[in-house]
């Protein structure tokens, strides 16, 4: 078997010489610039993932902070949308915060609690907040989160929450109700 590799690479010598010699050489040599550069796009994909991961994970406990504190003012008998809104303004974007204040200003109330969707709440909500992300965001600027407020079925209340990263961390931005 080797005398049939030797005659074939004396005939391929003989046709190609040291062109064939040359790019034996050149891809042994570029070899380990290949595989350098395909193992760090390996590591830059882990990392990105990772880093969506961390975003979208970050999103959701700025979510369940917030809708514990928010209950837990409500159980106070503190209302965050009128009384002293510094508090408010780490957990809600400005944008989102001026909007309300416009329908307030405009409507003299809300008929509905905006973070909750809803006219009153039950006791249970504030100690039972689950959240979870549903997209992983592209471009870690905005995570959809889904809270479900509630222990029982019957108690259960579902919203969909929109986050957006901004320099002081995530701020709730839009809160819609999920069936």
């Amino acid at each position: 078997m080797s005398a049939f590799f030797s005659v074939v690479w004396q005939s391929l010598h003989k046709h190609f010489g040291t062109f064939l010699k040359t790019d034996l050489l050149r891809m042994v040599a570029i070899f380990p610039v290949i595989f350098t550069s395909m193992s760090y796009s390996l590591a830059s994909a882990d990392l990105s993932k990772n880093s969506e991961a961390k975003a979208a994970n970050d999103a959701v406990m700025s979510v369940e902070r917030f809708y514990a504190w928010y209950l837990n003012e409500l159980e106070l008998d503190r209302h965050p949308l009128t009384s002293d809104s510094s508090e408010l303004k780490k957990f809600v974007s400005a944008a989102r915060l001026r909007s309300l204040a416009d329908q307030v200003s405009i409507e003299g109330s809300l008929d509905v609690d905006y973070f909750l969707q809803a006219q009153d709440y039950l006791e249970d909500w504030a100690s039972n907040i689950t959240a979870s992300s549903l997209d992983n965001p592209a471009n870690d600027k905005s995570v959809t989160v889904s809270v479900t407020l509630g222990h029982t079925e019957s108690t259960r209340w579902h919203l969909i929450v929109v986050v957006m990263q901004n320099g002081d961390g995530w701020k709730l931005d839009e809160v819609k109700r999920s069936p």
